[in-house]
C-alpha cells in the first residue's frame, strides 16, 4: 500500500465526557433546579430500564462476515416518557415551572435518549445532567426544533441521568416533550481506551503524513445513528458552492430517513497525537449537530446523502470537501475515517 495511505482520525472517546459539559448547539445557562434550596431528602422519580446483561448483549451479537454494517453499541429500550406521564413538578419563587425525571439502565457506560415530540415556548430550556450535577448537556430551546419534530441527544456517560425541562411562569403555551428511545451503551464506547484494531496503513491524521490534510480533515464527521450505531461521514461541497451542510455516508449506515433525523453529527473528532499503531488515544470533543434530512440513498451504489438540520457554526471549523465526475484517476488516494473495528 505504498501509494494509498489511510489516515485513522481518531478512535471511540477517550475523554468524550468531560466535568462540565456544554455541546450539540446547546444555549448554555444551567437548569434551574441547581438554584432551588430544596431538602436533601427530595427524591426525583425514577424510571428504571428492564435490566440487561453487558456480557449478554455482546453474546448475542450476529457473528456475521459481513463488513458492511455500523458499529452497533447500545441497546434501544422503547419507552414513552413524557412530563404528563412521568418525573414530578416543582415550581420555583419566580414561578418557573420545574419539570424532573430520573432515567436509569443499570451497568450503562453511557446513556442517551431521542426525543419523538420536541416543542418548547420561548425561553424554555431543556437540560440532562448526571445526578451529581458535574455532567451537564444543553440548554436545549425552541432553536433546536426540526420540522420533524425529533431531538437526539449525545451521549452521557453513566448509567443513570436526569432530564429537566425548565419552563417560564407567562410561557404562550405548554412545551411538548415526549422520550422513545432509551439507549444503554453496553460496550463502553466511550469509554478510557486506545484505538481499536487497525490496518499498518492506518495512521493518525495528526501524524506527519497527514500534515498536508489539515484542512480536509476538517470535513471528516463521525455519526452516531439513532443514538445506537457508530459511523463516518464526511461534508461534501455543491456546484453553488454556498455552503449547505451536505454529509455523504455509506448507505448501510443511513438506511432510512427516520436513521437521518435521529443522527448526531461530531466535529473535531481527532487524537491529539500520532499513536503510530502503538496504541492512540482519543481527542477531547464536544461540537456535535443534531438532525438531518435524508436527499439521496442507494444500496447498490452504497451511500446515502442528507443535509444536517443546523448549519455547523463557525467555530467547529466545518470543510466542504470538494468533487468532480472526471474520469481521470488520481496518481494517489488518501481515505479518512474513523476506526471501527474493536
Amino acid at each position: 500500500m505504498n501509494r494509498h495511505v489511510i489516515f485513522i482520525l481518531l478512535a471511540f472517546g477517550l475523554s468524550l465526557f468531560p466535568e462540565v459539559m456544554t455541546a450539540q448547539i446547546s444555549y448554555g445557562g444551567q437548569p434551574a433546579s441547581f438554584s432551588l434550596k430544596e431538602k436533601a431528602a427530595v427524591v426525583i422519580p425514577i424510571v428504571r430500564m428492564e435490566h440487561v446483561s453487558n456480557r449478554q448483549l455482546m453474546k448475542a451479537e450476529p457473528q456475521s462476515g459481513l463488513r458492511l454494517k455500523p458499529y452497533k453499541f447500545a441497546h434501544t429500550f422503547k419507552v414513552d416518557i413524557t412530563p404528563q406521564n412521568s418525573g414530578t413538578w416543582t415550581v420555583a419563587a419566580d414561578g418557573t415551572k420545574i419539570w424532573r425525571v430520573k432515567i436509569l439502565s443499570q451497568g450503562a457506560y453511557s446513556l442517551n435518549v431521542i426525543f419523538d415530540r420536541f416543542k418548547l415556548p420561548d425561553h424554555a430550556k431543556l437540560f440532562i445532567y448526571s445526578p451529581n450535577h458535574k455532567k451537564v448537556l444543553g440548554a436545549f430551546t425552541a432553536n433546536n426544533e426540526s420540522g420533524y419534530g425529533t431531538l437526539a441527544v449525545r451521549p452521557l456517560a453513566g448509567d443513570e441521568m436526569v432530564v429537566e425541562y425548565d419552563e417560564p411562569a407567562d410561557a404562550e403555551f405548554s412545551g411538548q416533550l415526549r422520550i422513545t428511545k432509551v439507549n444503554h451503551d453496553y460496550k463502553n464506547a466511550f469509554g478510557d481506551r486506545p484505538l481499536g484494531q487497525a490496518g499498518l496503513c492506518n495512521v493518525d491524521v495528526y501524524c506527519t503524513d497527514g500534515q498536508d490534510l489539515a484542512l480536509q480533515k476538517q470535513s471528516e464527521v463521525r455519526l452516531i445513528i439513532a443514538g445506537s450505531e457508530l459511523c463516518s461521514g464526511t461534508m461534501v461541497n455543491n456546484t453553488s458552492q454556498d455552503g449547505t451542510p451536505y454529509l455523504i455516508t455509506a448507505g448501510h449506515c443511513i438506511t432510512s430517513a427516520t436513521d437521518a433525523e435521529q443522527t448526531v453529527y461530531y466535529f473535531n473528532y481527532e487524537s491529539p497525537d500520532c499513536g503510530q499503531n502503538l496504541g492512540s488515544i482519543d481527542g477531547y470533543v464536544d461540537q456535535t449537530v443534531s438532525g438531518s434530512i435524508l436527499k439521496a440513498r442507494s444500496d447498490s451504489l452504497d451511500f446515502a446523502l442528507v443535509e444536517m438540520q443546523n448549519m455547523p457554526p463557525a467555530n467547529y471549523r466545518p470543510y466542504f470537501s470538494g468533487w468532480n465526475n472526471s474520469a481521470s484517476i488520481p496518481a494517489s488516494t488518501f481515505a479518512i475515517h474513523h476506526p471501527t473495528e474493536m
